[in-house]
């Protein structure tokens, strides 16, 4: 399962050391938050080789096909989505554009589970109409929404009570697991990609002296080309 669908692989694409080095630890955010968290699917690849708009992506592995999914394993794949931009603020203390479609999906995600899938105890089991429903069915898009302004802002509270907790959960394995996001981050600008024993080999515990930090710690320019949404 990939965070985005992935285009061909854009081998002529030439990204800056820069760049090159933030998508390395975006990506590995990804990964080292998937590694330890206990209701996701296995680990199976990342790499930073340009496809289609992304500059990489992180790749899990389903052991099985599933049609049910729980409020606990929703909540595990939040903070998945949310590790790559948890990465970029820990390590290079300001985040970038490539984070853009991650935040997306994860606040899409957190709204279905609010408003469509009855997973808030405050909102309930309700699933509440959008406004791209409210069109099909005829009416226009100023059309009053059939709830309360109290329960709009009981949804907006709670689908930003699901995204904070999963951003500070991403931080916390970040924090605990900084040398195999190091680790990881050094080999992706050596390799590309890992998969395999190659990936597990990453999270293997090392001497804290080879834990050092990005090679080129510095801030990420203000004005950031568009970087992939991996």
């Amino acid at each position: 399962m990939d965070r985005v669908v992935a285009g061909p692989a854009r081998t002529s694409a030439v990204i800056s050391k820069r760049e090159q080095t933030i998508i390395a630890y975006h990506e590995g955010g990804h990964a080292v938050v998937a590694r330890y968290l206990r209701h996701l699917a296995p680990l199976h690849k990342v790499t930073v080789v340009p496809r289609g708009t992304m500059g990489g992506y992180t790749r899990l592995l389903p052991v099985e096909d599933r049609y049910l999914r729980s409020r606990t394993e929703l909540e595990d794949t939040l903070v998945f989505t949310l590790g790559g931009h948890v990465a970029e603020e820990l390590v290079f203390a300001e985040v970038t554009t490539g984070a853009g479609q991650d935040i997306e999906q994860a606040t899409h995600l957190a709204r279905r589970m609010v408003a469509g899938l009855g997973m808030s105890r405050r909102v309930g089991p309700v699933a509440l109409s959008h406004r791209s429903e409210t069109v099909f069915l005829g009416r226009g898009v100023g059309d009053r929404r059939p709830y309360s302004q109290t329960t709009a802002e009981a949804v907006d509270d709670e689908i930003r009570a699901l995204t904070d907790a999963a951003a500070s959960r991403a931080r916390e394995i970040l924090v605990a697991h900084r040398g195999a996001l190091d680790r990881l981050a050094r080999a992706l600008l050596e390799q590309e990609t890992l998969s395999g024993a190659e990936l597990e080999a990453v999270f293997i515990d090392a001497p804290p002296s080879q834990d050092t930090g990005p090679p080129e710690p510095a801030p990420v320019p203000a004005a950031a080309p568009t970087l992939p949404t991996a």
